[in-house]
């Protein structure tokens, strides 16, 4: 039995990294780190900073002192990205209010693991930086678009991944497009034919049309053996990944939150051809395809906390929704048992109102699953996925049964000492709860009991919204692998909600974990 643990997430904000050419606390850290040989290799470090430094500024320089390069709508130009000349900038004008216009920057060579990174910035003519893509472009490549400009002069800079810290060099060409973006309606297909000049097709759907709170936006391959993905995005920039069908590429679930808002859809040409999509073709070339995008309403089955649904998955149906309510923030145990004959496994993915993933887990090792405490973060309808991972195939089947319960994590009391034992299964964690009040100061103490015993401790916070995530969502946490270890620490509580503590093993063997016995004791301090 596997215990799927929680991860908090990583929340990244691109705008925290403004168009600069200075060095990022994260590439100062990389230049100092060295936990073995610090200051043996102290001044190496130092000329390797100081170089890096004057190299970002030498460029930073230049770029400033660069005229853009005047191009029209629909002209290809080709420009080569180099350690030297890390960045070209080209402008462009828009001739009227409301034009819409799209930017492709595609490395020349197929070679996956020799070519350009390619990285765009969309710049106002006063330099403010309008908006910036890595990868969007699929295959390495970037993808601006469509952006809505009013008329003026506009400037792109295309350069390589990411923010100035990249090393990527090679040949690139760069066009700008004004476009007309079409509609997509529910339930009605658009046509898309995929291929190296174009690789891109996108649409608009409009929330309103919506017959569901979510839906999902299937592409569908209709001719050729060409390799592509889909993704969205939202009325105020949430993104929405998606995954392989047996039949092509699925974006779900994307909740239709947003009244009357727009939600952007896009299918990107990848390497190699569908049946290579995991590996790739060994020279990166994209073959072309005809897909067809389609909305449809995301048709989901309610269940109760204490009750258990079954079904079967096929090629024809690899995925099924449920959908369950919670009044507030709370924890509770989800378990999902299944899979098929042939060693299928299947996953089951937790989504919020807001269609945002909190926790998942999937029948990897014994065909079963638990999560507990299922910490549910936001009140309101959350939405169930399970899916096949196995890429099921034609004739194939995977039955599963989904449970939602009570969560049965033992709830401790201030001033109780727990004696306890980790297991050197699968299930490796044991978890206990206790209830804090803010303000209120703790003493946290444990031990490993034995030589078999390392004692790893991470007290999570509550998970709601009067709480931002610190620390990786942790209160405290106590890692190491050095058996017989004891720690003591007081900490003051932040919010008033249910911790969960999390203890596991920190010896291993080749096999993985160890069996081994503890002691933990949560009191007031003095």
């Amino acid at each position: 039995m596997v215990r799927a643990q929680y991860i908090p997430p990583l929340l990244i904000n691109p705008r925290e990294k403004p168009y600069n050419r200075e060095v990022s606390n994260e590439q100062w850290q990389y230049l100092f780190w060295d936990t073995q040989h610090k200051e043996k290799n102290f001044m190496k470090y130092i000329r390797a900073a100081l170089i890096a430094a004057l190299l970002l500024l030498v460029s930073a320089v230049y770029a400033q002192d660069e005229t853009p390069q005047p191009i029209d709508f629909d002209e290809v130009v080709t420009g080569t990205i180099t350690d030297e000349r890390p960045e070209i900038r080209y402008s462009f004008e828009v001739p009227e209010d409301g034009t819409s216009i799209t930017a492709l920057m595609s490395a020349v060579s197929d070679d996956w693991f020799d070519r350009l990174d390619s990285f765009l910035y969309l710049l106002d003519a006063d330099g403010n930086e309008i908006t910036f893509d890595d990868d969007s472009g699929g295959a390495l490549n970037a993808f601006l678009g469509p952006q809505r400009l009013n008329a003026g002069t506009y400037i792109i800079v295309a350069t390589r991944c990411c923010f100035g810290g990249g090393h990527s060099q090679g040949e690139f060409e760069l066009v700008v497009r004004a476009v007309d973006v079409p509609s997509l309606v529910l339930n009605e297909p658009i046509t898309f034919e995929l291929d190296r000049d174009n690789p891109i097709g996108f649409g608009f759907f409009n929330s309103n049309q919506a017959t569901s709170y979510f839906v999902r936006a299937r592409v569908i391959a209709v001719e050729g053996e060409g390799n592509f993905q889909a993704s969205g995005r939202g009325p105020i920039g949430q993104f929405y990944s998606g995954r392989y069908m047996p039949d092509g590429f699925s974006v779900e679930p994307v909740p239709m939150d947003i009244t009357d808002g727009a939600y952007f859809f896009s299918v990107v040409l990848m390497p190699g051809t569908r049946e290579e999509r995991f590996t790739g073709s060994p020279d990166g070339a994209r073959s072309p395809v005809t897909v067809q995008m389609i909305i449809e309403p995301v048709e989901a089955q309610e269940i109760t906390l204490g009750e258990s649904v079954s079904g079967t998955l096929t090629a024809d149906q690899p995925v099924s929704y449920y959908t369950f309510n919670v009044d507030e923030a709370s924890a509770i145990r989800a378990e999902l048992r299944g899979g098929g004959d042939d060693g299928l496994a299947i996953e089951g993915v937790f989504h919020g109102p807001d269609g945002m993933v909190y926790n998942s887990g999937a029948t990897s090792f014994d065909d079963t699953f638990f999560i507990d405490p299922l910490a549910v973060p936001r009140p309101g309808q959350q939405l169930i996925l399970i899916g096949d991972i196995s890429d099921i195939q034609p004739g194939q089947t995977s039955n599963y049964t989904l449970t939602l319960s009570e969560s049965q994590t033992p709830v401790i009391q201030l001033g109780e000492t727990i004696e306890g034992q980790t297991s050197d299964s699968y299930e490796r964690e044991v978890i206990y709860a206790f209830d804090g009040e803010a303000g209120q100061t703790i003493t946290v103490s444990g031990a490993g009991l034995g030589d078999n015993m390392a004692i790893n401790v991470d007290i999570q916070l509550p998970r709601n919204d009067t709480l931002e995530q610190m620390a990786g969502g942790s209160l405290l946490g106590v890692y190491g692998n050095t058996p017989n270890n004891s720690f003591e620490y007081t900490v003051v509580i932040p919010v008033t909600g249910r911790y969960f503590i999390r203890i596991n093993n920190g010896v291993f063997n080749f096999d993985g974990p160890l069996s081994g016995a503890f002691t933990l004791t949560i009191d007031a301090a003095d």
